[in-house]
């Protein structure tokens, strides 16, 4: 010590300090001696700090002060006063001074010698450095470092209610202060009387009471556990304060927790003291009641505090409302005891709540949009750039979305564009109808409000084109009229998708998010598809994305130049730079989409429709989609922000599926818990037995959400890795031999596990397992075939025969993808395996026509029309506008040499 003192001060300092002590020593006694030189050091620091020290510059210095470091202008700092303080033993005299100066500029390595040398009186200074610390980095690791020596010295507790006591002249603490103050006292709160002054601070803080409960019950979700006594204790301890700031607010909270039963003891006063303009409390009280299973008795309480004059509910507030109430999947019997909605708040998305349950069988899948005739408010103008008229922006946009000014004979006579101005109003050109004047032809518009569509043509774009258009061809004395009767198709939409093939429409959408699309159409203008079939297709993409994709969206069903200006158009040229290119002549194959939202799209889809195992609900979940983004805009594709919620909060379906997990038991979330544990320690590199792999994946794939489906991909690999993912595969088709919607999930699932691996040789383990299961082996083909993959489907049959492994249900399949003979009794052996292995055999024989030069879909159509009906007509209906004239199912004769018996 004495050379280090001598280095810093000198020994001439040295010899002074010790000349004016004249207190007793004894050499037996060193350390006093060496107190003595440290009091007379610690002094002399303080001496210089506080420009007491002649040798050092006048002016004061404020140690407290956040701006000055300690003993920044007069040559002392915090190596000095850390030297000092590492060298000599702990003693209370003007400790507390000069540790609130080394407060000020202490280092990391530096803080275990505050709490060495740590005295109460210090407990300002230490506060006011966490607090400044805190301002502007609460995960600065010097805060950390010393809040853990408050913790140590045993005042963490003021630390924490120093957080909490808003600084001089300033009306609140900041918001991450704040915070920060609030996580701390959930892990550390005790019933002590160190953390009465905490508690009251909280009690007396309304906002900071209700982030405090919020986040409480926000961990007992994230870790899957509704700890009740941990929250009732803090309750508890809140209510010890009694501070009539927060009296009202905990009391609804704590019965709910408390209480097995508590009708009658919570009601609508209780929520008016929990509600405020975004009614936040209310809604975690809810969700509370939800996670304890006692829902039931909160609905009557929230329905008539909902029907009450009390609350104001402007249009954002009742936004906020309708979708909270949509997102709780309220059943028949729930919506009873919640009580007729005031007008206000009348669920929007009907179609989204029916889909609470998973359950293909539990979904209201009844024609939807067919066959409907609708009245639509409609105007008219001419595409007029020059028009300043009421409607001259829609006439300026007509001009520019014209198809090709309908010059005779011109490629784009009698074609149609539809486009949606981004300002509320969606309109159709129509070009081979024009009026004349004396400034030539130009093409006629039909506009109406978006709204107006949106609520009454649930039918698609095509319904809107052709009432148009047959209007405009079918002039009245009386003009144009103001109103349109349109009527929907005779086959559903969702039907539709399917015939043309999901996969194809399902990627054709999904390539919209990313850029313009163009279907290129080969050949000669004689071989273009009739214009009803390419709206028909036009209608079956935008039904596979959010109805409110149509306000800034364009399309054309022919074009040849200027194409850019159209999101989605029809041609004949296929190279256009900075456009995706959809080939119509290799439907249903899937064009090809490499990455980005895209192809993350796309997969979601064919998730979603693997879920349902029907593509209706899809379409009519899409169809209820909100108009509006959450920044109030109109969906627009070319808006990146807009492509990201498409992906997720603002298509519903989506939405539902990223939140939705289990079937809500206790049971069921804690084995969906074990199964994403297992699914970590896998990506984790640990492996571990067939059965656990077997059992994780059978609940993910039957009560997973859509995060946990797509994450099975890198499990799936994984086992593949570790050697035993065909083991697994076998394991899980034994679990799903039964004809059950959970069953059919775990199916599904394990088949696309195979389909993904894209293994092309023989893999007799699995190979042999499908066979066995012939659910498997039809799931097979209609995943294969959902996605345009014929030769796949071929593939796969041959290396099924193999050995005549075939099963009897796989036999019709054959015979139309190789022409062969077969019977009709194969026919009974599709009939219990749904819908869905008609519509893969159909796709199949579509194919396979053109290639063998038969006409087996012709033949099945006509045989299955009784079995399938809703399937038929939708083949029947693209074949039959594909060939222009005639029935599709008029020639039914089968292929030469088939055998029927």
């Amino acid at each position: 010590m004495l050379f280090r003192l001598c280095d810093t001060w000198g020994p001439p300092t040295i010899l002074e300090w010790l000349s004016v002590d004249h207190n007793p020593y004894s050499f037996k006694q060193p350390d006093d001696i060496v107190e003595s030189l440290a009091r007379a050091e610690r002094k002399a620091l303080l001496d210089r700090i506080h420009r007491r020290d002649p040798a050092a510059d006048s002016g004061a210095v404020d140690p407290k002060d956040p701006g000055v470091a300690g003993g920044a202008r007069s040559g002392i700092g915090a190596d000095e006063i850390g030297d000092h303080l590492r060298t000599v033993r702990p003693f209370e005299y003007l400790s507390a001074d000069l540790l609130t100066v080394f407060l000020l500029d202490v280092t990391f390595g530096n803080i275990g010698l505050i709490e060495k040398h740590w005295v109460p009186a210090a407990l300002p200074a230490l506060i006011e450095r966490c607090r400044q610390l805190a301002e502007a980095d609460v995960n600065n690791p010097l805060l950390i470092g010393l809040l853990g020596v408050a913790r140590n010295v045993g005042f963490f507790a003021d630390v924490v209610a120093g957080f909490l006591t808003p600084w001089e002249g300033a009306g609140r603490v900041t918001p991450n202060v704040h915070d920060l103050a609030i996580d701390l006292v959930l892990e550390n709160w005790a019933r002590a009387d160190g953390w009465v002054p905490v508690r009251n601070l909280l009690a007396a803080d309304r906002e900071a009471t209700l982030v405090m409960i919020e986040k409480m019950i926000d961990r007992d979700r994230d870790v899957g556990q509704f700890r009740r006594q941990d929250l009732l204790s803090l309750l508890d301890w809140l209510v010890e304060a009694s501070h009539p700031a927060t009296r009202a607010v905990l009391h609804p909270f704590r019965i709910v927790e408390e209480r097995e039963v508590f009708q009658g003891l919570v009601g609508v006063r209780d929520i008016n003291s929990l509600s405020g303009p975004d009614d936040r409390a209310v809604k975690t009280l809810v969700e509370r009641a939800v996670d304890l299973h006692r829902l039931d008795q909160m609905l009557p309480v929230l329905g008539n505090w909902l029907r009450s004059p009390d609350p104001p509910f402007d249009r954002v507030r009742a936004d906020g409302w309708i979708t909270f109430l949509d997102n709780l999947d309220l059943d028949r019997r729930q919506e009873r005891l919640l009580g007729e909605r005031p007008a206000g708040l009348k669920p929007r998305r009907s179609v989204v709540r029916r889909l609470s349950s998973t359950a293909a069988a539990d979904i209201d899948v009844g024609p939807a949009g067919a066959g409907t005739s609708v009245e639509l408010p409609v105007r008219w103008t001419l595409a007029d750039p020059a028009d300043h008229g009421e409607d001259a922006g829609i006439a300026w946009l007509a001009h520019r979305y014209d198809p090709g000014m309908a010059r005779a004979g011109g490629p784009s006579e009698g074609e149609i564009s539809f486009f949606g101005n981004g300002a509320g109003r969606v309109a159709v050109v129509l070009s081979s109808t024009t009026h004349q004047d004396g400034q030539g032809s130009r093409a006629v518009c039909c506009h109406t409000a978006y709204k107006d569509f949106a609520a009454r043509v649930d039918v698609g774009v095509a319904a809107f084109c052709r009432a148009a258009l047959e209007t405009e061809e079918s002039p009245s004395q009386g003009g144009r009229p103001p109103g349109l009767a349109v009527s929907g198709p005779d086959v559903a939409i969702a039907e539709t998708i399917d015939a043309f093939g999901f996969g194809a429409v399902a990627a054709t959408a999904a390539l919209l998010i990313d850029g313009p699309v163009t279907i290129v159409i080969d050949g000669h203008r004689a071989q273009r598809p009739p214009r009803s079939l390419r709206m028909a297709f036009l209608d079956a993409v935008l039904a596979l994305l959010p109805s409110g994709v149509r306000t800034s969206f364009t399309a054309c069903t022919w074009v040849e130049k200027d194409i850019h200006r159209f999101r989605l158009a029809f041609s004949g040229r296929g190279s256009v730079r900075d456009r995706h290119l959809v080939h119509w002549n290799r439907f249903p194959a899937v064009p090809e989409i490499v990455s980005g939202y895209a192809f993350d799209y796309y997969q979601r889809l064919l998730l979603l429709r693997r879920r349902f195992a029907n593509t209706r609900p899809i379409v009519d979940s899409l169809a209820d989609a909100d108009v509006l983004t959450e920044s109030g805009s109109n969906l627009d594709l070319g808006f990146s922000g807009h492509r990201v919620a498409i992906m997720t909060g603002v298509n519903p379906i989506i939405a539902l599926f990223m939140e939705r997990s289990g079937n809500g038991s206790d049971k069921s979330n804690k084995d969906l818990r074990k199964a994403v544990e297992r699914m970590s320690d896998a990506a984790a590199g640990r492996s571990g037995e067939v059965g656990d792999d077997a059992a994780a994946l059978s609940i993910l794939f039957a009560d997973g959400n859509l995060s946990h489906v797509e994450q099975v991909a890198s499990y799936v690999e994984r086992l593949w890795e570790f050697g035993y993912l065909d083991n697994t595969i076998v394991a899980l088709l034994e679990r799903s031999r039964k004809n059950s919607d959970r069953d059919a999930r775990i199916r599904a699932g394990a088949v696309a596990m195979v389909r993904r691996l894209r293994v092309e040789n023989p893999w007799p383990v699995v190979d042999r397992a499908i066979c066995e299961s012939p659910a498997a082996a039809i799931e097979l083909m209609v995943q294969e075939a959902r996605v345009g993959a014929i030769d796949r489907v071929g593939m796969w049959l041959h290396r099924f025969n193999h050995e005549s492994k075939i099963p009897r249900e796989l036999q019709l399949f054959v015979a139309v993808h190789d022409d062969r003979d077969s019977n009709m009794d194969t026919f009974s052996g599709l009939d219990s395996h749904g819908e869905d292995a008609w519509r893969a055999l159909l796709q199949v024989a579509k194919v396979r026509d053109r290639v063998n030069q038969r006409k087996w879909l012709p033949f099945l159509l006509h045989h299955c029309a009784e079995r399938c009906p809703e399937v038929v007509a939708a083949f029947r209906f693209i074949e039959r506008e594909r060939a222009g004239t005639g029935d599709a199912g008029a020639d039914c004769s089968p292929a030469a040499g088939w055998k029927i018996t």
